[in-house]
């Protein structure tokens, strides 16, 4: 298992890469909404959706996820 480390992270949890998650029919439906209202691809809705359900948050640069207002955008 791996260590917390003790430093500052901004407000990300940290260590939260080894976590996986089944794709259920309910978060598949919860991504397919997520997709149809949002005019995203499935597999980002997919990204979304199971952030949501772990109650994590997405950091990223990448533009797909710009109309999730959950996201965190790096530059």
């Amino acid at each position: 298992m791996r260590q917390r480390r003790r430093e500052s992270t901004g407000g990300v949890r940290p260590d939260v890469s080894n976590h996986s998650s089944e794709l259920t029919s309910s978060l598949s439906l919860k991504a397919a909404d997520i997709s149809i209202k949002m005019g995203i691809a499935m597999a980002d809705a997919i990204v979304a959706a199971t952030a949501s359900d772990c109650g994590a948050q997405i950091l990223t640069s990448d533009q797909h996820f710009k109309k999730i207002d959950t996201v965190k955008f790096v530059t």
